[in-house]
């Protein structure tokens, strides 16, 4: 792997592995997209909390590759080539972007938003369950860590809507932040709620298809065109033209004037 392990010299996946070889497994599935499915399930509580065993599935990495890159960076690899792709083009920055989350939760930040990750924990159930795009679930992993890295001093419930939205990708390194086998993820419904201080909002265009979003409660109740603006593709699409919002019984429609 050369200089990354340079780079990421504190993320060691092998030692993770050795603990969650201990785990008691409650389930395992061969194939990934099954097993990305099934964890998904469970944070979504349609499938029983468990320990599902990350090393019963098995990835197209080469084996040895594999083994020096570990489990988790091995899923990413594949979940990022897809069907046209060749896993090993994609091992060493898989590897460095887990190198990266390692290093975040061992260091302190001066603020976390939890926006991008509550966008990232719902949209991944349609797009993994309903849509069958693990990448598309896993670019928007991607981005809330980029956006909002996670940290050792977060709140609990912070650090475990991070957990549980990463958990179906790389669930050894998870599974060692959540305090596997003590600790299970907490399931995502509940979690999403507890954070009352955003809303879930449906909206759209006065001919388009509905989205869905979240924004802080208090900002969006005072002033619901202002929020919706401030999603690039409505302020592109209104232009210079006169808005109003109308609600309706599936969300907040936007109409030109």
């Amino acid at each position: 792997m050369g200089h990354s392990h340079q780079l990421t010299s504190r993320y060691n996946p092998h030692g993770m592995e050795k603990q969650a070889r201990l785990w008691p497994v409650c389930f395992s599935e061969t194939n990934l997209d099954l097993d990305i499915a099934y964890r998904v399930k469970q944070l979504w509580q349609s499938e029983k909390a468990g320990w599902a065993d990350a090393f019963a599935c098995s990835t197209k990495v080469e084996r040895t590759l594999a083994d020096e890159y570990g489990v988790d960076a091995s899923r990413l690899a594949e979940i990022t080539a897809g069907e046209t792709e060749t896993c090993t083009d994609f091992l060493e920055s898989c590897f460095k972007w887990l190198g990266y989350m390692h290093s975040s939760m061992n260091k302190e930040t001066l603020s976390f938003d939890a926006l991008p990750w509550l966008e990232a924990a719902t949209k991944s159930y349609d797009y993994i369950i309903t849509a069958n795009k693990p990448y598309a679930a896993l670019a928007l992993i991607r981005k809330a860590s980029r956006m909002s890295p996670p940290a050792n001093n977060i709140s609990n419930r912070e650090k475990a809507l991070v957990l549980s939205t990463i958990y179906p990708m790389v669930p050894v390194m998870a599974g060692f932040y959540t305090g596997m086998p003590l600790r299970f993820f907490e399931p995502l419904p509940e979690l999403i709620s507890s954070f009352s201080e955003f809303i879930s909002v449906s909206f759209a265009l006065e001919n388009g298809n509905w989205h869905r979003r979240f924004f802080l409660k208090e900002a969006f109740t005072q002033n619901p065109l202002q929020q919706l603006r401030q999603v690039k593709w409505v302020t592109k699409a209104i232009g210079n033209r006169n808005a109003r919002i109308e609600q309706q019984e599936k969300g907040y429609r936007i109409c030109f004037l």
